[in-house]
């Protein structure tokens, strides 16, 4: 064993000199000399690795024997790295061996000793070949309302929308998408709302290349983040930022995207993210004097069915340039870009006060830098950004840290200054702009089964808000004790604590209280049996201002279930809840036909339930159907009953 660890030590001090042996790597390939017998000739397997790092095998030019002698690759894994190649062509990527059964760190191990290194007419040739086993899908969807509003819109009060796609996971994505929102014509001059895009990805050196509607995300979203960010949760370590930087966007809703053309290229440890958007959107414009010439607000429900609502419709055109670079190195990764946009109205000069710092022309230009490094058990990410117009500036920045094999902290630091105010920020906290704050969360694993996560968010506003006339100081806190019953029932209990200030009725005067919730909420879920699971959850809240309290509740049984000896999937829940008011709202998730996502805000004293039903009519074609209904009454007595219906229909040929 010493004579093992002498050339292992030698071998990696060779290496790493060279910048390229990362820590795990090193243990990879260590346990895999382990298990060689005592009396292996060690000089001659150090000899041979240091030989693959001056030249490294390529893996779309080996042969069989070459393959077989390479001595961190079994005889497996090596007749299926040709008969792969003869199949479906050359590697265009070393992550694609997951496909023949290595794993991430095995991989890893490779990285230094191989290479792939297709040449252009290889990667035309895999990529023509490709597009001949992609998957097609059609989804169409419609929805319906009961009552009717009994309001005068333009088109009926259906809901409808296509999807249609063709891709294969990593090589491509083509797709289009045209949807319509009650009250919106079908078609006039084409659909109200339509989306399309070409996405191809790892092609040779370019990593992604989408055309069309596509999502960005830089660092940790201070400034493009486009998409949804995610907020604060029960998942309490969660608080970076990290998906992929460009996709193919997909979805249905009208503002959240950029439209126009975007690349990532990939050199060695360098990226080079490219991006040019154009966007058109709904605004109301300014008063009769600036008429044509500002806007006063941007409409982002993209609902365009009266007179007064097309009137809005595109009329803010915007424009986004930007480009980004990124390093990878062995202990992490840095970058820095510049972010442009370019509207061709001004944001309408406001009296308000709180919209003081807001920005006032129509060009908006972002310099941001972030980074993210890991450090042994601990991890380190941030971004900086600065408005460079107004010089206004914002942060983020955290840590991950392992405490041991049972306990996880985070903590996360954000400074956005008022007025630090980018379109597509989706950066951690409350809100994106005007707040200063300090987040703690810390996981505890007390057994295999028993774990407790607790976040601590202490967040101030240092400028006024809209109805809010001063600073404002707030405090939110959460505990969830998590318990795998057994393997198939999970339960868990939850309270969450807010502190907030909000407006104070008082006349003339403008004044402040606090307003305080507490939640308490209990959850079991089972599988009763191979075919059926429940699910019960029980949630009460107490809400206090200015010393006056209001308590409400809330109840749902759910059941999920596949008939016997069929291919249809049933999923229905029944709700029970006495909420005192609007502000007061209970929400949960519900359970919605593929590809729709929703979370319900419950209020008022009443009764909701939901019936999904979705079924395999084919091997080729499924279909689906939703029907709710609920009826409550609210605090001033006043009645409302819904229904909805919505029908699916899927066809993957």
């Amino acid at each position: 064993m010493k004579k093992l660890g002498l050339i292992l030590s030698c071998l990696f001090a060779f290496a790493t000199i060279r910048g390229q042996v990362p820590e795990d790597i090193r243990l990879t390939i260590e346990r895999y000399l382990e298990t060689l017998e005592t009396n292996a000739d060690y000089t001659q397997i150090y000899e041979d690795l240091t030989a693959f790092i001056d030249k490294p095998v390529n893996l779309n030019k080996a042969t069989a024997d070459e393959l077989l002698n390479f001595p961190l690759i079994t005889p497996v894994q090596a007749t299926g790295i040709v008969a792969h190649r003869e199949k479906y062509g050359p590697f265009l990527h070393i992550s694609e061996l997951q496909v023949l059964g290595f794993t991430p760190e095995q991989i890893r191990a490779l990285q230094i000793f191989v290479s792939i290194n297709p040449n252009a007419a290889d990667i035309l040739k895999t990529f023509g070949k490709s597009l001949s086993q992609g998957k097609w899908e059609w989804v169409n969807t419609l929805k319906r309302r009961y009552p009717d509003p009994g309001e005068a819109y333009a088109g009926d009060l259906f809901q409808a929308s296509t999807r249609l796609r063709y891709t294969q996971a990593g090589r491509y994505s083509f797709g289009i998408t045209a949807e319509k929102d009650p009250g919106e014509l079908w078609w006039k001059n084409g659909p109200d709302y339509l989306s399309a895009h070409a996405a191809v990805y790892n092609l040779g050196a370019v990593k992604t290349l989408v055309a069309g509607d596509y999502l960005l995300s830089i660092g940790q979203g201070l400034v493009m983040g486009s998409g949804i960010g995610i907020g604060k949760s029960a998942s309490v370590l969660n608080i970076k930022r990290a998906q992929p930087a460009l996709k193919a966007y997909r979805g249905v809703n009208e503002f959240l995207f950029l439209r126009g053309m975007a690349a990532t290229l990939k050199f060695r440890k360098w990226e080079l993210t490219t991006a040019t958007a154009r966007n058109a959107l709904n605004a109301r414009l300014g008063d009769t004097a600036s008429f044509g010439n500002s806007f006063t607000s941007v409409d982002l429900d993209g609902l365009h069915r009266n007179n007064a609502e097309l009137a809005g419709k595109a009329v803010l055109d915007r424009r986004m340039n930007g480009m980004w670079l990124n390093h990878t190195g062995r202990i992490g990764n840095a970058g820095m870009g510049l972010t442009h946009f370019q509207t061709n109205l001004a944001p309408e000069k406001s009296e308000d006060l709180y919209k003081l710092f807001y920005p006032s022309g129509k060009t908006q230009t972002f310099f941001h830098a972030w980074q993210g490094h890991t450090l042994g058990r601990l991890h380190l990410f941030s971004e900086f950004a600065r408005q460079l117009e107004q010089g206004i500036n914002a942060i983020s920045a955290g840590a991950l840290i392992s405490l041991g094999k049972w306990t996880e902290l985070a903590l996360h630091y954000r400074d956005y200054s008022p007025g630090f105010i980018s379109p597509f920020s989706t950066s951690f906290g409350n809100s994106p702009q005007n707040e200063r704050g300090f987040y703690t969360g810390i996981k505890v694993n007390f057994t295999r089964k028993i774990s407790l996560s607790h976040y601590s968010d202490l967040w101030v506003q240092p400028w006024l808000n809209s109805r809010l006339y001063a600073p404002s100081y707030n405090t939110e806190m959460l505990w969830q004790l998590d318990i795998a019953v057994t393997k198939k029932t999970q339960m868990y209990l939850r309270m969450r604590q807010l502190n907030r200030p909000i407006s104070e009725a008082a006349g003339a005067l403008k004044a402040t209280e606090m307003y305080s919730v507490r939640m308490l909420r209990a959850n079991i879920a089972a599988q009763v049996s191979e075919l059926s699971r429940i699910e019960l959850r029980a949630e009460h809240s107490l809400n206090t201002t200015n010393g006056i309290k209001e308590k409400s509740s809330l109840f749902y049984a759910e059941y999920t279930g596949r008939l016997k000896k069929s291919k249809t999937q049933l999923i229905a829940r029944y709700t029970l809840f006495n909420i005192s008011g609007y502000y007061n709202r209970i929400y949960a998730y519900e359970n919605q036909l593929l590809y729709d996502f929703g979370t319900v805000g419950f209020y008022g004293k009443g009764q909701s339930a939901y019936l999904l039903l979705t079924k395999n009519l084919s091997k080729k074609v499924k279909a689906g159907i939703r029907l709710a209904t609920s009826n409550s009454v609210n605090s001033e007595g006043e009645a409302s009953i819904g229904q909805r219906i919505f029908a699916q229909i899927i066809w993957k040929p």
